[in-house]
């Protein structure tokens, strides 16, 4: 598929797969183990997703934004 691609992770329980981790098929066991990915906060504040996104948009590195 051409053109940009993004993968949106919300919070630390998608991220780490926190308190779904089961196995199951519906679930993928930490996105953190496949993509290198971090955005803190179940669920993450507003401003932590407006920053990442944004400075995602501009990069081609792989933002990390934690929380202070």
């Amino acid at each position: 598929m051409p053109g940009p691609k993004y993968v949106i992770a919300m919070g630390v329980c998608t991220i780490t797969s926190g308190m779904f981790s089961t196995d199951s098929y519906s679930t993928v066991r930490g996105v953190d183990k496949l993509i290198p990915v971090y955005l803190s906060g179940c669920p993450p504040k507003s401003e932590a997703i407006i920053y990442t996104i944004t400075k995602n948009k501009y990069s081609d590195n792989i933002l990390h934004y934690r929380s202070k």
